[in-house]
């Protein structure tokens, strides 16, 4: 086995240090292209191989693994007709997990869920503080939702929460915790005619679209608020506990861009990731944001934004910074709590 490099002996994101020798790439290449035509299995191989330099000493992670493996089902999935893009491959990935899907969350996880709960809970019962109506946009089995509005409901906040998602096998565990669920697009959200008070978008749901899906998302969900209405919406952080994952992701869509672009895909870019979920078997999509690329996104949609927070999530050095709030480490979450102008 060749001795892995030294931590910083490489600066190229492509390159990334792997804990040992894949067995023979060459076979890996071939499992991640089987099943496509030939002139796109060989492009797949060949983006794989590219990412691999055993004279360098660059060898694959299990992160950098799951990564290659993600874009290649994605590519497989697409080029066969099995899905009709981003949207479809990720109703498969939860649809698939709905019935595992809060029970596969760590400790560290669900602190930071907690942490964003009761800031989005005290925003809300901040500006309504005798009754709310709510709308929960991508709220998979209506956990989350239960649980802030639970958390309202201590606060003698008469509560009544909503839900909607892709996927009808969520919907159907949602209706049995929240007031009311329905199967519906984030782009072009149900209960038309209606108006929130509050409407959340927790667990980084709005990076499950593409740039442009998630512009008619947020324009969808500043129709669907009352004057006043707040939108409190949590994405995954591109820096501090995912920089190393979001430079080796990046290496990975540069490598795979040929190939994205040969099947209508090309439009992916930096803190865009397919990877596959544990519970799973079809891969998923979620982007990462900046701080000043999701500002813009929000703000263009016409809110203003009145709150901004990082959270925290897993450990590093034997310290775990799960639920850590505005620490200048850490930083896996970004949440902002916006309003709709009267």
């Amino acid at each position: 086995m060749q001795k892995r490099k030294a931590v910083g002996q490489t600066h190229d994101p492509v390159h990334v240090l792997l804990r040992e020798t894949p067995p023979n790439v060459g076979r890996f290449a071939d499992d991640m292209s089987r099943g496509l035509v030939p002139k796109l299995g060989q492009a797949v191989r060949s983006a794989i191989s590219g990412l691999f330099d055993p004279d360098k000493g660059d060898f694959f992670d299990f992160q950098y693994e799951d990564a290659i493996r993600g874009f290649a089902g994605f590519i497989q999935m697409r080029s066969r007709g099995d899905i009709d893009g981003i949207v479809g491959m990720n109703e498969a990935s939860f649809s698939s997990r709905s019935g595992q899907y809060t029970k596969k969350q760590g400790d560290s996880a669900i602190k930071n869920q907690d942490a964003i709960n009761r800031i989005v809970a005290g925003s809300i019962s901040a500006s309504f503080p005798s009754k709310a109506v709510i709308l929960d946009a991508g709220c998979a089995d209506g956990l989350r939702a239960s649980k802030v509005r639970e958390m309202l409901t201590v606060g003698g906040i008469q509560a009544k929460t909503f839900g909607v998602d892709m996927s009808s096998d969520m919907v159907a565990l949602a209706a049995q915790r929240l007031d009311g669920a329905k199967v519906g697009d984030l782009r072009s959200l149900p209960y038309d005619g209606q108006r929130f008070d509050a409407i959340t978008c927790l667990d980084g749901t709005l990076g499950h679209l593409k740039a442009k899906g998630r512009v008619k998302a947020l324009a969808s969900m500043h129709e669907r608020l009352a004057p006043g209405g707040l939108l409190a919406i949590d994405l995954f952080n591109q820096e501090g506990y995912f920089s190393v994952k979001t430079d080796k992701m990046e290496g990975v869509r540069k490598a795979f861009q040929p190939v994205l672009k040969s099947i209508g895909e090309g439009d992916l870019g930096r803190g865009d990731y397919i990877y596959f979920v544990k519970g799973s078997k079809d891969p998923c999509f979620i982007h990462h944001f900046t701080d000043d690329g999701a500002r813009s996104e929000i703000r263009g949609a016409g809110l203003k934004i009145e709150g901004a927070h990082t959270i925290g999530m897993g450990s590093y050095g034997g310290k775990d910074f799960g639920g850590h709030v505005d620490e200048g480490f850490n930083k896996a979450s970004l949440l902002f709590i916006a309003r709709k102008p009267r």
